[in-house]
């Protein structure tokens, strides 16, 4: 399988107008961000450069299965082999994930810098995202007909799950450093003239990405995204078992049980919800409001740092963090979501005689899941965990979860 991802959706760049530069006067108020449009006269814009990436995956299977009588019992049974090495790029232009115990490249008085991003095929990390899925899956089931108007039916299923993929953009796919945004001037003067136009947005030319060349100090000083290493295909159990029984007039009665346990799913579903590593340690909390006390920034001045350089003082609570020298470390395709569905269902059946008959089924269920960052119509969710030390906080009725329903027809 292999998906392209060219990030040429705004390679003439984005750009946002006002009355900026259009008043009466310099110094008056008023304009129209439509004539400045008109006049090429943006107030703020950018442009991204990205390295076009080129995914792939690699996925083998085969499968057997039987089938054998023995009597009034039959029994049927099969076995899939599956494999599936992860996720890479052709030309390892991407981050494998983030290590946390790596010495940072740059450290500073009082802080000893752990953590940064894994670049694919660099310093012995892998080429491929996340944990190989390389494993069987066994699958059987019976019928057993007590008496002519009894049977007993139930199998046994277990499946593999493949990771979802919510999108392939920079973030979702840990690309940072393979793509570079150059931001548009718009005045020197506070607005009161222009000092570019879209006639030549980036005179200064548009900044190239830097790749991998800056390794473990790739986006200090800012958020950062990344795909889990231990990210792993997601494990579903499914089991039934049911009795039914034929009556008089064409009538069948049944009963029955069905229930899943999945593990290893993603935490956000189908959505490309993250988890931060870098949130402060809840031992903390105790010092309360004194977590933003500021205090003497041992990154200032360094350009190394980023924005946290910028700044003389710094939050308390920002060098308690497990990596100071980034804000928020997310975690993207985190795979420790379980689910765990159990059910009993009615069912009853009159053959069609004399043009009408009755197929009418009750279930009464409950489904539990500790996901989140999914929501529908009716629910919405956080799209961040409570507790991202601990997400088995987030166990609970599942948002994909019904009350006991019936149908009929």
């Amino acid at each position: 399988i292999t998906v392209y991802d060219n990030a040429l959706a705004y390679d003439a760049g984005t750009y946002t107008f006002t009355q900026a530069f259009t008043p009466p006067t310099p110094t008056a108020s008023g304009g129209d961000a439509f004539a400045s449009f008109l006049l090429g006269f943006p107030s703020s814009g950018s442009i991204v450069h990205a390295t076009p990436a080129e995914y792939l995956v690699d996925y083998i299977a085969g499968y057997a299965q039987d089938e054998f009588r023995m009597g009034t019992l039959t029994f049927n049974y099969g076995l899939r082999y599956e494999f599936e090495a992860g996720v890479r790029e052709a030309n390892n232009a991407f981050t494998v994930g983030f290590d946390r115990d790596a010495a940072f490249p740059v450290q500073v008085p009082g802080l000893n810098l752990k953590g940064g991003l894994m670049y694919a095929g660099q310093n012995g990390y892998p080429t491929q995202q996340g944990q190989a899925l390389n494993g069987v899956a066994p699958r059987g089931g019976f019928a057993w007909s007590v008496t002519d108007r009894q049977v007993i039916r139930g199998g046994y299923g277990f499946y593999w799950a493949p990771m979802q993929f919510s999108g392939v953009g920079e973030t979702a796919m840990g690309r940072l450093g393979y793509t570079a945004t150059t931001t548009y001037l718009s005045s020197t003067d506070g607005n009161r003239t222009p000092a570019n136009s879209l006639s030549d947005p980036f005179p200064n030319g548009i900044a190239p990405p830097q790749g991998n060349s800056l390794g473990l100090a790739t986006g200090a000083g800012g958020v950062i995204d990344f795909v889990d290493p231990n990210s792993q295909p997601g494990q579903v159990q499914q089991y039934s078992v049911d009795y039914t029984r034929e009556m008089q007039g064409g009538i069948a009665v049944s009963v029955g049980y069905s229930g899943s346990r999945s593990s290893h799913l993603p935490v956000g579903g189908t959505v490309d919800t993250t988890v931060n590593i870098n949130q402060l340690d809840p031992q903390f909390l105790a010092q309360g409001a004194s977590l933003l006390d500021l205090v003497p920034n041992p990154f200032f001045g360094d350009a190394a740092f980023g924005n946290l350089s910028t700044s003389a003082t710094i939050a308390r609570g920002q060098l308690l963090r497990p990596f100071p020298q980034f804000t928020d470390v997310l975690a993207h395709r985190v795979s420790e979501a379980r689910t765990q569905y159990n059910a009993l269902t009615l069912r009853f059946d009159k053959r069609i005689r004399n043009n009408w008959g009755v197929n009418a089924n009750y279930t009464f269920s409950r489904l539990m899941d500790n996901q989140f960052g999914e929501s529908n119509t009716y629910v919405q969710r956080n799209n961040a965990a409570l507790d991202n030390y601990d997400l088995d906080r987030e166990w609970g009725y599942s948002l994909l979860g019904v009350p006991p329903h019936k149908s009929t027809t």
